[in-house]
């Protein structure tokens, strides 16, 4: 198995959750996309204004990730699901930095479809991306076998 490192962005906890079973289970070290500047807004606000984001394909700053990714051969993405689409901030990522030549898989967190916002992310990582999962509401849900289905899902990566 070669090195490994999740990256992934949580605004509501979901991903994050997850991304910490993903590396309880792989060992893999933990990357959190951090934005540029937060979102300022609040409530309704932050959610509708991260969404018009999601929904137009937005790119906004996000500061430097605090470990090179170019020592991993393996980089899981995580995003949230906002407007049916990748959290703004993974399109950023996966737009600035190079994946080429590394194994990727994808997971999302979210409250509906993920389909559109994993076509998009293979889109723009053209080609690398060799497996896919979801979670539906995964804070609230985390007793009904999420642990297991990760454990299955990390076969197809490692």
């Amino acid at each position: 198995m070669g090195k490994g490192a999740i990256v992934y962005f949580s605004m509501g906890g979901n991903t994050e959750f997850v991304a910490g079973l993903i590396q309880r289970i792989t060992g893999f070290d933990l990357i959190n996309i951090k934005p540029m500047k937060e979102l300022r807004y609040k409530g309704f606000l932050k959610v509708f204004i991260g969404g018009k984001m999601a929904l137009f394909g937005e790119t906004p700053e996000i500061k430097d990730l605090e470990k090179d990714i170019n020592g991993y051969d393996t980089i899981i993405i995580g995003t949230p699901v906002w407007a049916g689409r990748p959290n703004p901030y993974v399109n950023t990522f996966v737009s600035k930095y190079d994946l080429k030549g590394k194994k990727v898989a994808l997971f999302a967190c979210c409250a509906g479809d993920p389909n559109k916002t994993f076509d998009i992310l293979k889109g723009k990582i053209k080609g690398n991306v060799t497996s896919t999962i979801f979670f539906k509401e995964a804070l609230k849900n985390k007793n009904l076998g999420i642990e297991e289905k990760i454990k299955e899902w990390v076969k197809s990566i490692i």
